[in-house]
């Protein structure tokens, strides 16, 4: 399928888009990285950032008033009906919640961005409120699309990823798909004034798919171009994509694992350019400058960077993600400082999330030397393993070099469950780093695991015993845990498991797969016991209470505060002003909590990662109400809590 006209001794335009929907705090480190590959062998290279353009839509007053707009002309047609089927009473109470929330947001939603763009983000009331608008903002938008569910961590459909089939379908559905209506004007434009040779497109999480390949199939109908695609999830379907009927012929080729080397290979054959060796791993610098740093989601200019590809261990059973890098290469301390510098002095940044699987602690040393002798003043935050190659002396040094944040995958605090991951965990040894770690002032966060095949309900629950032993170390300000349920993923060793996967053939493009088990916790009861030990360690222990609960940002509030009684809490509700009472026909607080409920009981199936408002339809069936009485409700706008939605309330009802 490749242009015949791209053959020629001359250099090519290359455009690199990075697709929604994912958190937009800052910028993905993939296409910053084959940017700087490519102009280095003289091409002409562009990123544009679809996901953050996305976002920058969606979180604007003029597209919230439209969105509120579209929303009263609906339900003013719902109003007509004298009763409602399943899905059309789910639709409407969903938009009609949604309209009695809308006026709030879209006055609210210039101070939310003002709040997290500036320096009241770091007063952690404010910061509630304000994400707590964006989410509200984002769910605003989508509820014009069916049954399309979009928050700042989601992107689902009433269409799953697993199926093939799904996605095409997805892909021309303007009912359900807000892309369909956002990317033609949007990629016609780039193309119109760049004047691509090529393009390529990266698939970093599953929640891409669907808006990659919308993409993707428009640019195939309007564009005769060369046409790529690279990344994580490439590499997950790697098998699958280039043999399938539909998706081989989208794209022109398909890059899996860490090739940007053959990419640009590639173009230089096209290009008749000579062969160039390409650098190697520790020699690329990431280019940021395309992209509009201050646009990202953050007070302060937050950048990725990876240090070493890949994971050095790559042991464990239940894990895959090692596996999209191809082989493990180990870094350059002294040249990652020397990049640092370079990126840390021209785009202003002193914060830098480390992408990396996992720190050898030996390059942890020799990083945190090289940055301080350098003086190089970065904040920075890294995923680490816990293992006896880490010493007391090794957090001095990472805590003199800027190190604030470990993310530690420590998944299992016993040693049975240890054994079964094939991770060895000397948990007494990990007692004694986070106590390291954290008098030197350097923040943990651990991720736990629940409903590893096998485990009982008793061993999950001493993550509690180990959270309360702990404490000490857990209070630095950022500190976080992430207590996930099992997942079963493509490409694990199954056969190491105690566990019998269940295969469905339809789901062609499946990455996470349904398994039973014969003892121990089922994979319908982990997710709400997985919940219930997360709540305890926030609410009960006050693990990371009080700083933000996502990541990057974490990363910033530990950046800037040394103890959690340094940080503000200001509660404010914003403009209330424009609130009104709206009238409906039906109990909209009944049917709404129904369906909450309803939600929370929907099971753990490869169906989860579908809209939750599609999967009441089509698993719970919620209760068909007639027209009756009028109600009139009103927006509980005090409501200040980290979890989402604002909560409605019935203050009139007048009878019929």
């Amino acid at each position: 399928m490749v242009d015949k006209s791209l053959q020629k001794s001359d250099l090519m335009n290359i455009l690199l888009i990075y697709p929604p929907q994912v958190r937009a705090f800052m910028p993905h480190l993939a296409l910053p990285l084959v940017k700087q590959e490519l102009t280095r062998r003289g091409h002409h290279c562009k990123i544009i950032d679809l996901n953050l353009k996305f976002y920058l839509h969606v979180l604007n007053r003029s597209t919230l008033e439209k969105a509120q707009l579209k929303l009263r002309e609906e339900i003013d047609l719902y109003k007509q009906k004298n009763e409602f089927t399943n899905g059309e009473l789910v639709l409407f109470a969903r938009k009609s919640s949604a309209l009695i929330r809308s006026q709030y947001i879209i006055d609210n939603i210039e101070l939310a961005l003002k709040i997290f763009n500036g320096e009241q983000f770091y007063d952690f009331g404010k910061y509630k409120f304000a994400l707590k608008i964006l989410e509200e903002s984002l769910e605003l938008f989508s509820s014009n699309y069916g049954f399309t569910d979009i928050g700042i961590s989601r992107f689902r459909m009433k269409y799953g990823v697993s199926r093939s089939a799904e996605i095409l379908e997805a892909c021309e559905d303007k009912a359900e798909n807000p892309f369909l209506d956002m990317f033609p004007a949007w990629i016609d434009e780039e193309i119109n004034s760049f004047k691509p040779d090529a393009i390529a497109i990266t698939f970093s999480m599953d929640e891409q798919l669907i808006p990659g390949f919308t993409l993707a199939n428009y640019l195939r109908k309007t564009w005769n171009g060369l046409m790529v695609a690279g990344g994580g999830m490439v590499t997950r379907l790697k098998h699958e994509l280039p043999n399938h009927p539909v998706f081989s012929k989208i794209f022109d080729s398909y890059f899996p694992f860490a090739n940007a080397a053959k990419f640009c290979d590639m173009l230089d054959a096209l290009a008749n350019k000579p062969f160039t060796m390409p650098d190697k791993f520790s020699d690329l610098c990431p280019d940021f400058s395309d992209l509009p740093l201050d646009d990202y989601l953050a007070p302060e200019r937050l950048l990725p960077f990876e240090l070493t590809i890949g994971c050095s261990y790559a042991k464990c059973f239940y894990c895959n993600h090692y596996k999209t890098y191809g082989d493990y290469r180990y870094g350059d301390a002294t040249a990652a400082a020397n990049h640092l510098k370079v990126i840390s002095e021209k785009y202003g940044s002193r914060h830098f999330y480390f992408v990396d699987e996992d720190l050898v602690p030996k390059f942890g040393e020799e990083l945190a030397t090289a940055l301080k002798e350098m003086k190089v003043d970065i904040n920075w935050m890294i995923f680490g393993r816990l293992h006896k190659a880490w010493k007391q002396e090794t957090f001095e040094k990472l805590s003199a070099g800027g190190c604030k944040r470990l993310i530690w995958g420590l998944d299992s605090v016993t040693d049975r469950i240890q054994a079964a991951m094939n991770k060895f965990t000397d948990l007494d040894y990990a007692e004694d780093l986070l106590k390291w770690s954290s008098i030197n002032g350097i923040t943990n966060s651990l991720n736990f695991i629940v409903g590893y095949p096998s485990e009982t309900r008793e061993e999950a629950l001493t993550i509690v015993d180990f959270l309360k032993r702990n404490k000490p170390s857990m209070g630095n300000v950022g500190s976080a845990i992430a207590v996930s349920n099992f997942m079963l993923v493509k490409d694990a060793a199954w056969d190491k498991m105690e566990l019998k996967p269940r295969i469905k053939e339809e789901e062609d493009f499946a990455i996470y797969y349904e398994f039973d088990v014969e003892r121990g916790l089922t994979m319908d009861e982990t997710p709400a016991f997985a919940q219930e030990i997360q709540d305890i360690g926030v609410d009960h222990l006050s693990v990371g209470k009080f700083n933000p609960a996502l990541r990057e940002l974490a990363l910033l509030y530990c950046s800037r505060y040394g103890s959690a009684d340094d940080i503000p809490i200001t509660e404010i509700t914003g403009d209330t002003s424009g609130v009104e009472m709206q009238f409906f026909p039906v109990n909209l607080e009944s049917i709404y909590g129904e369906i909450q409920q309803k939600m929370a009981e929907l099971s753990f199936t490869s169906e989860q990662f579908k809209s939750n408002w599609w999967r009441v339809v089509t698993e719970k069936e919620p209760t068909t109400v007639p027209i009756g009485n009028i109600y009139g409700y009103t927006l509980n706008f005090s409501y200040n809590e980290v979890c989402f939605q604002l909560p409605i309330s019935l203050d009139l009802v007048i009878e019929q």
